[in-house]
């Protein structure tokens, strides 16, 4: 290194455990069966190989440029074989990696206005509530993206949740548009002390006591998103709420 004159990057050492051996090596499979694969076999089951090598491909840290690579053979795959669904998959992990493994704003946003586009013309509170962590990702990178107009974004959501909501033709859907509603509004307001934390652990107690009629509403989860709010544990009744929680799961 030092005859060469080349940076000290080149003597870092990247250390690897048994786990990600064995990513390499399960990845080192799946490239093989892409390239080996029967023609006479359905083309759509290229789709799960090419997804699942660029999340290894992530969760190995491997250059960017290797992983987008992944996806974007995963995305050729897709829209040559797959179905809309997969689209919105391939693109919801792509917008997922640029943000937490790459840091990477503008491919982040770029890839978020295309999910986003896709998740409201899907009538899928699935796609929804995605769209809501993606939402999230880009309300924290306006806080230091001065040129970022996050506001449309905002009113899509807004929008979208609330048609869910007023939906009284699917109830439980309209439940679980309302849990997004409540997960993601303390982040709408543009400062923090406007936001009443009384108000919405009232709302989230409401929430968990109405749960018993919604069997596929998930509460281990919903009790994830509130522990990790912990701002919310200035409120008086946070012990209500965490009591009914911890009772309701048990």
């Amino acid at each position: 290194v030092d005859c060469f004159e080349l940076s000290d990057t080149f003597t870092n050492e990247i250390k690897k455990g048994p786990g990600d051996y064995s990513k390499e090596q399960k990845l080192q499979d799946i490239e093989e069966k892409i390239r080996n694969f029967d023609p006479s076999s359905p083309k759509a089951s290229l789709i799960p190989l090419a997804l699942e090598a660029a999340y290894i491909s992530r969760s190995l840290e491997n250059l960017k440029d290797v992983t987008m690579e992944k996806f974007e053979r995963a995305l050729r795959i897709i829209n040559e074989f797959g179905l809309p669904a997969h689209k919105t998959e391939c693109i919801y992990e792509w917008a997922w990696t640029l943000h937490w493994w790459y840091e990477d704003y503008d491919g982040f946003y770029k890839k978020y206005c295309e999910y986003e586009e896709l998740a409201l013309s899907s009538d899928n509170i699935y796609e929804i509530e995605r769209l809501s962590n993606l939402w999230m990702n880009l309300r924290t990178w306006s806080f230091t993206k001065q040129d970022l107009n996050i506001k449309p974004h905002t009113i899509k959501l807004q929008e979208a949740l609330e048609q869910f909501i007023n939906d009284k033709s699917r109830p439980h859907t309209a439940f679980e548009a309302h849990a997004i509603m409540l997960n993601v509004s303390f982040m709408f307001k543009d400062n923090p002390e406007d936001l009443d934390i009384d108000d919405l652990v009232c709302k989230y107690i409401d929430l968990i006591k109405n749960s018993d009629k919604h069997l596929d509403f998930s509460l281990l989860t919903l009790s994830k998103i509130i522990t990790s709010i912990p701002f919310l544990e200035d409120s008086k009744h946070y012990d209500e709420m965490f009591e009914l929680l911890t009772t309701k799961l048990a």
